[in-house]
């Protein structure tokens, strides 16, 4: 079992009892053993993932999701789409995540497909509608990660404020670098 692994499966393959809190992630990680190999009925997976890069690759999110998330996202959607399987491990989305925008866009396309998951960063367990805790996909949605907005974010060096995202993060510390008194002579802003 991978910690911190996210689990995603079609709806179908789940007949066993509802799992608590607690045994959620052993109910998920056991549902991959038994099913990894299995090809996929349904396309609920696939409708997830083509959610998924529609959102990231969306020209009004640029500035939410770097080259090389989006292109993260394509590979997921061309795997699944080759390869149609019932259940998929996504170890170490927290550091593909690099934030809450792809959390946010996560959950969304959870909730428009209808695909079964396990998510550990919420906690949050689910086959299809039925959820635990209840309602759960809606909570995270509302009350934990903030929409995706369409205004663009710019900087004006006399009124910077704080980047919401890393692209953002890296423009501003770009832009701190050529302003810098030493840094703007050195080797470092050639590099940026």
């Amino acid at each position: 079992m991978s910690l911190g692994a996210i689990y995603l499966w079609e709806p179908e393959i789940f007949t066993g009892q509802i799992p608590s809190l607690n045994e959620s992630e052993r109910a998920a990680y056991e549902l991959y053993q038994q099913h990894r190999d299995t090809t996929a009925v349904g396309k609920k997976l696939q409708d997830w993932a083509e959610y998924m890069v529609q959102k990231v690759t969306h020209s009004d999110y640029s500035e939410y999701f770097s080259k090389e998330v989006q292109q993260w996202c394509i590979d997921l959607q061309h795997g699944l789409t080759a390869e149609p399987c019932a259940i998929l491990e996504l170890e170490h989305f927290d550091i593909v995540a690099q934030g809450d925008a792809l959390y946010r866009v996560f959950y969304e396309a959870v909730q428009y497909s209808g695909v079964g998951f396990y998510e550990p960063r919420f906690s949050v367990w689910g086959n299809s509608a039925v959820q635990v805790p209840d309602q759960a996909v809606t909570a995270v949605l509302t009350s934990f990660l903030k929409p995706l907005s369409t205004e663009q974010q710019s900087f004006e060096l006399d009124k910077i404020e704080a980047p919401r995202n890393i692209k953002k993060a890296e423009e501003l510390f770009k832009l701190w670098c050529l302003h810098h008194p030493i840094l703007k002579k050195s080797r470092v802003t050639s590099i940026l």
